[in-house]
C-alpha cells in the first residue's frame, strides 16, 4: 500500500522550490534526506528536463552535494599532507644530531674498514634506514660532506659505498627515462 506525503526538502528552502509530492519511504522515516528524500526528490522532478525547476532541483540535490563531498575530500587530503610533511621533519629533525655526529667520525676516523663497516652497521640500527625520507636526508647529508669538512675523496667513496648509495646510483645510470639517468650521474659526479 503507497502513501502519499508532501514534504518539504531542506534544499527546497535553499532553492525556492515548491514542495515536492512523493511516496511515502524508509529514509524519511529514519531521517536521512541524502539517500532518501534528496533522490526520490530529484528523480521524481526530472519530468521536464528543459524546465528551470529540473536545473535548479538538479544543481541543488546533485551538484552541491557532489561539490561538498569533492570539497570535504580535498581538505582532508590537504591536512593529511601537511600532518605527514610536518612529522617526517620532526623525524629528522630528531635523528639530525645523531647523523652530523656519525658523519664525522666515519670521516676523522684513523680505523681500519671494519671499524667503519661496525659504525655504519650499528648508525643503521639506530635510525630508520629503511624508510626512504632516512635515506634521502642521510643521502643529501653524505652528499653535502665536501662542503663543510675537507674529505679524502677514497674515504668519501667508502662511506658512501658502506651506507649502499653507490650501488643505487650506479643503477640510476642505467635507467629507461633520463631524468633518472641524469640524477645518477649527478650524484657520482658530487663524489
Amino acid at each position: 500500500m503507497k502513501t502519499e506525503m508532501t514534504v518539504t526538502y531542506p534544499y527546497a528552502l535553499f532553492c525556492d522550490l515548491p514542495a515536492l509530492v512523493f511516496p511515502l519511504n524508509p529514509f524519511d522515516v529514519l531521517g536521512l534526506p541524502l539517500f532518501g528524500t534528496g533522490w526520490t526528490a530529484l528523480w521524481t522532478s526530472l519530468e521536464i528536463p528543459g524546465s528551470l525547476d529540473w536545473a535548479i532541483t538538479t544543481v541543488c540535490y546533485l551538484v552541491l552535494p557532489l561539490l561538498s563531498v569533492l570539497m570535504f575530500t580535498v581538505i582532508v587530503v590537504l591536512l593529511k599532507n601537511q600532518y605527514t610533511h610536518l612529522s617526517i621533519k620532526k623525524r629528522i629533525k630528531a635523528i639530525q644530531e645523531e647523523t652530523h655526529s656519525t658523519l664525522a667520525d666515519l670521516i676523522f676516523s684513523t680505523k681500519g674498514p671494519d671499524s667503519l663497516y661496525l659504525k655504519v652497521y650499528n648508525f643503521k640500527k639506530k635510525v630508520p634506514f629503511q624508510k626512504a625520507w632516512c635515506r634521502d636526508y642521510l643521502r643529501d647529508e653524505i652528499l653535502n660532506l665536501s662542503e663543510n669538512y675537507q674529505v679524502d675523496p677514497a674515504r668519501y667513496l667508502e662511506i658512501y659505498k658502506l651506507f649502499g648509495f653507490y650501488e643505487k646510483s650506479r643503477e640510476l645510470l642505467s635507467h629507461r627515462k633520463w631524468y633518472y639517468r641524469s640524477l645518477g650521474i649527478y650524484r657520482l659526479q658530487r663524489i
